[in-house]
């Protein structure tokens, strides 16, 4: 009995080899893919396939022919079951077949494999063998990967700044209640305390209102101040970036944290938005060496010229290894991630040197706009 999808005889094929065209087969083999002539199934014989694939597998024609499972031998288990069951609907539904997989070469490598075909039909309509071609899309499939994964990168950063940006937000608030409010309202019972001893007469009403009142006012200006800094320093705006990183240094040491330092040549005001982000970055790597690298000592540089300005943050904390950290789904080490996501929309690279116990060094680049005229 025969077997099905396979063709009445070897005659049916016969064709193939004596009667092809010599211009034929010189343009076949000049074709950028692998011309093949399969029969049916993962384990049918090939009748032809053109010399492009020893570029694509390593294997000559000869070779390849004389292979006892050639498709079959090479192509992912994980596709291979995908790529049978569709040649056989395809076989009996008579549509192009269309499809991609994984096949290993000869010396191990994987590579991704579109196959298109056809299936030539004797006279009753049996299907005899595939007429196809193979493309190596190894290439388009990294690329699409990695912008899969970029995308996938980006998604899980934006998620995380969202939840970043509700948890400062909450910070705040919380800070804003506990503090200034609470004092506030403090400041607001000590006023009217004094107004009722004023309408008895006491005298000490005086006392409240000028040392107690106000020394809870002027504590409460100060809370707020500093709230404003760690939202948006103002020195930022009107001393620029190498001024906001003075006062960054200086808030450190008023709050007894690691020393940190500033070293700056004669660096030029920058735009705006340029200033901000490298602000932020230097913000966020102090912050990164107190909370996890329990820095003592921290050093700012920056340093500009017409065409980039450098800004590198050093620290002698514990130090970390850098990519384990860049995990984007972790989100212990988010503000690395956070940096990178900064520098790369300001247009400059960001490079990163750490390992346990050798502190920390974060480097930015960030390419000067030409301006106009």
């Amino acid at each position: 009995m025969e077997e099905p999808g396979r063709p009445a005889s070897p005659a049916a094929a016969e064709p193939l080899d004596d009667r092809t065209d010599l211009k034929y087969r010189t343009l076949v083999e000049q074709v950028p893919a692998v011309v093949y002539i399969a029969l049916l199934g993962d384990e049918g014989d090939w009748l032809y396939v053109s010399p492009q694939i020893e570029g694509l597998m390593g294997y000559t024609p000869e070779e390849w022919l004389a292979h006892p499972e050639p498709f079959g031998g090479h192509v992912n288990p994980e596709d291979r079951d995908r790529v049978w069951r569709l040649e056989l609907a395809r076989s009996v539904d008579g549509l192009p077949f269309r499809t991609e997989y994984r096949m290993r070469t000869r010396d191990g490598r994987e590579i991704w494999i579109r196959d298109e075909a056809v299936m030539v039909r004797d006279g009753e309509g049996r299907p005899l063998f595939w007429q196809g071609l193979l493309y190596d899309i190894t290439e388009q499939r990294n690329r699409e990967e990695e912008l899969r994964q970029a995308q996938e990168d980006r998604r899980l950063l934006l998620e995380r700044l969202l939840f970043v940006v509700e948890e400062e937000r909450t910070r705040t608030a919380v800070e804003l209640h506990d503090g200034p409010i609470q004092g506030l309202t403090a400041v607001q019972l000590q006023l009217e305390t004094a107004r009722r001893m004023v309408e008895t007469g006491d005298p000490s009403a005086w006392e409240i209102v000028a040392l107690q009142a106000q020394d809870g006012l002027t504590r409460e200006i100060e809370r707020l101040r500093s709230l404003m800094h760690d939202l948006r320093p103002p020195v930022l705006d009107r001393g620029g970036l190498v001024a906001a990183l003075h006062q960054l240094a200086a808030g450190s040491r008023q709050r007894a944290e690691p020393r940190v330092s500033v070293r700056a040549g004669a660096v030029r005001r920058f735009e705006r938005g340029l200033e901000t982000a490298l602000y932020r970055l230097a913000q966020e790597a102090v912050a990164n060496a107190v909370r996890h690298g329990g820095a003592r000592s921290v050093e700012i540089e920056v340093t500009g010229s017409e065409q980039e300005v450098r800004l590198e943050v050093r620290d002698d904390g514990a130090g970390f290894d850098v990519a384990a950290a860049e995990d984007v789904a972790s989100s212990q080490h988010f503000g690395i991630l956070g940096m990178r996501e900064r520098m790369r929309m300001a247009g400059g690279r960001l490079e990163i040197r750490s390992a346990p116990g050798e502190g920390c060094t974060v480097r930015a680049v960030v390419p000067i706009p030409l301006q106009d005229g």
